[in-house]
Formats: C-alpha cells, structure tokens, sequence
C-alpha cells in the first residue's frame, strides 16, 4: 500500500509497506489510533502521543 509518513521533526516521505500492525505501531511509537478523513483515506496517529510530549508523527494511507 501507498501511504506517507510523516515522523516529528523530518519532511514526508512516501512509503510503500504491508501496513500491518506491527509496522504502523513502530511509525508512530506506540499504540495506534485510526481516523478516517475520506472514503478511501485514513490517517494513523499514536494514541498518546501528544500527552506523552511526543507532537504528532502521523501516517496517511492513500488509495491506490
């Protein structure tokens, strides 16, 4: 899958990874959260990733 990654700190970068659990908690260190912003996009987050003190390091699966 296609999906962009952008860590704390560092430019976008487009990736292209099975998106398992596995590598999406490493992306963005920790547990994920999941919010959908359209029919075929969603973005993924560390749940407590700003009470942690950790910004907002996000991934963007995209279609296609």
């Amino acid at each position: 899958m296609k999906a962009i990654l952008k860590k704390v700190g560092e430019e976008p970068a487009i990736v292209f990874k099975e998106l398992t659990l596995k590598f999406l908690q490493e992306a963005v260190g920790g547990y994920i959260e999941c919010v959908p912003i359209g029919p075929d996009v969603s973005v993924y987050c560390n749940e407590a990733g700003i009470a942690l003190g950790m910004g907002k390091p996000v991934i963007a699966c995209l279609p296609g």
